[in-house]
């Protein structure tokens, strides 16, 4: 899911950086990413010149630090209350 909603931002012309705990999970989501974005050029929705400039706007990184200077932020952990908080740096007791 955070793959396709990074794709939509960054469609739209937004610069998106993906955040994942391991570079595994942020090359299975931008795999996904280039394979959907080459179904439109193969059906002519998207040019090759797009496809590329979509592509340029998705960074990725494993170290939350590396949002520190991003305007908005949009989590999509899984639907785990602890895994979020941990991810996120909370204690889960002050998110319920």
């Amino acid at each position: 899911m955070g793959s396709g909603i990074a794709q939509v931002a960054a469609r739209a012309g937004i610069k998106v950086t993906m955040c994942d705990v391991s570079e595994e999970f942020l090359r299975r989501g931008l795999d996904a990413i280039e394979k959907s974005l080459q179904r439109d050029v193969d059906k002519q929705r998207l040019t090759s010149d797009e496809k590329q400039q979509i592509t340029a706007r998705i960074n990725s990184a494993t170290d939350l630090d590396d949002l520190s200077n991003v305007d908005f932020v949009v989590e999509a952990v899984t639907e785990d209350l602890a895994a979020n908080c941990d991810d996120l740096g909370e204690d889960p007791r002050r998110s319920q």
